[in-house]
């Protein structure tokens, strides 16, 4: 999806968008090569802002989480959406663990952890095979 329809999916402001692709909060499906040339974004990116606009609401300076946000972007898009879609994110400056009720964090500290099922309502994803990786880009069709 491009820019303009994802700021309308997260309801986010351009600046902030911006500012998080330049820090490496977001790291756009496609990168835009210039002023003909948009960024695309993915499902990656909209769970990603998801949880960002999360800690912002809590004042979490967003900027220092870009390393975790980093390795959260490689995981959305390789992962299969069973092993993180139900648990819960434990979310430190330099890095993410992942758990479900039954197994336990790895030690991550000064976390901050987050219902993922909630992310996912929100952002309203829908996983028809939930093993298959989310798709990279999206097209629009109309």
């Amino acid at each position: 999806m491009y820019y303009a329809e994802f700021l309308e999916k997260i309801e986010c402001n351009g600046s902030k968008l911006k500012d998080w692709v330049r820090t490496g909060v977001l790291i756009p499906a496609k990168s835009g090569g210039g002023p003909r040339t948009k960024a695309e974004f993915d499902y990656a990116n909209l769970l990603c802002a998801s949880i960002a606009l999360d800690m912002t609401d809590m004042h979490i300076t967003v900027k220092g989480y870009s390393e975790a946000f980093k390795k959260l972007h490689t995981m959305f898009r390789t992962e299969s959406a069973l092993v993180w879609a139900e648990g819960y994110l434990a979310l430190a400056p330099m890095e993410i663990s992942f758990a479900s009720d039954n197994k336990p964090y790895s030690k991550v500290s000064h976390k901050l952890i987050l219902s993922m099922s909630e992310i996912v309502e929100k952002t309203n994803l829908t996983f028809d095979n939930p093993q298959i990786p989310l798709p990279f880009k999206i097209a629009v069709q109309g």
